[in-house]
């Protein structure tokens, strides 16, 4: 599964694995909306720290935190970065801050 981190609102209360329903077209999309991407509402930008799945059209995956150090410490417990590889509180910080979450085995990267 595809990870990334979103800023949002502390207060952001979005159901876990629900897609976000900005990214759900409400009509019939014609090839030019499609390809644009226009269509899309993204979630409200905040201070906050929320991991989401990227493989599907976008949804939460942990609670939102008021720092990166909390949500690498509760990243550390709750998930893998990709696939079944799971890392340290301290590398799932340097992903976050980096912005771009990956899982590594050996020379094959995951993103």
């Amino acid at each position: 599964m595809g990870r990334e981190v979103k800023r949002v609102p502390l207060d952001f209360d979005w159901p876990l694995d629900t897609i976000w329903s900005g990214y759900l077209p409400d009509h019939c999309l014609t090839d030019e909306e499609a390809d644009s991407g226009t269509w899309q509402q993204h979630p409200p930008i905040g201070p906050g720290y929320q991991l989401w799945e990227n493989t599907t059209e976008g949804s939460p995956q942990s609670p939102v935190f008021d720092s990166a150090g909390k949500l690498a410490t509760w990243c550390e417990e709750h998930t893998t970065t990709w696939g079944y590889r799971r890392t340290s509180q301290e590398e799932w910080l340097r992903l976050i801050e980096s912005a771009c979450i990956y899982g590594q085995f050996g020379n094959v990267i995951g993103l």
